[in-house]
């Protein structure tokens, strides 16, 4: 049996979730929590620098403004299952699902989602804006359990 489109997208997701999740745990066994998270957080940020570059690259997205930095991170959301909100010319981004608050929740890991998730998101949306446009700054805002992320441009 072969695994083709929605199918094949699904079993890649799932597989992306589980590497993340056996990544943590593994860490946080070894570490502790605060270490393990010191670490997630780093390399969620160094991954949203090398897709955000892809991305614009690939999808020639225009950043130098704050619609091309919100326009840059629909494959992002596309790619882990995220349902937001965006309002481009405001540089604005409303998450109405998370995959990863119903993943935690699905694995047991509930009581480590407010300390973990805006944590590992902030640093995401920042890196991710950084790498597209040095000038873009980024305000986050987590209210359990949506989050919102508000770019900006220094001069523009």
């Amino acid at each position: 049996m072969r695994l083709q489109g929605e199918e094949l997208v699904r079993w890649l997701r799932e597989a992306y979730f589980a590497v993340d999740g056996l990544w943590f745990l593994t860490l946080e066994e070894r570490l502790g929590l605060e270490a393990a998270l010191e670490v997630d957080v780093e390399v969620w940020k160094r991954f949203a620098k090398v897709m955000a570059k892809r991305v614009v690259k690939r999808l020639n997205v225009d950043a130098s403004r704050v619609e091309g930095i919100v326009e840059s991170l629909q494959p992002f959301f596309d790619l882990e299952g995220w349902e937001v909100d965006v309002s481009p010319h405001q540089g604005l981004v409303k998450v109405k699902h998370c995959p990863w608050w119903d993943y935690l929740q699905r694995v047991g890991r509930s009581s480590i989602i407010e300390y973990v998730c805006p944590k590992v998101c902030e640093g995401i949306f920042s890196s991710w804006a950084a790498a597209v446009n040095p000038k873009a700054k980024l305000k986050f805002t987590y209210t359990p359990p949506r989050c919102e992320a508000l770019f900006e441009v220094e001069g523009g």
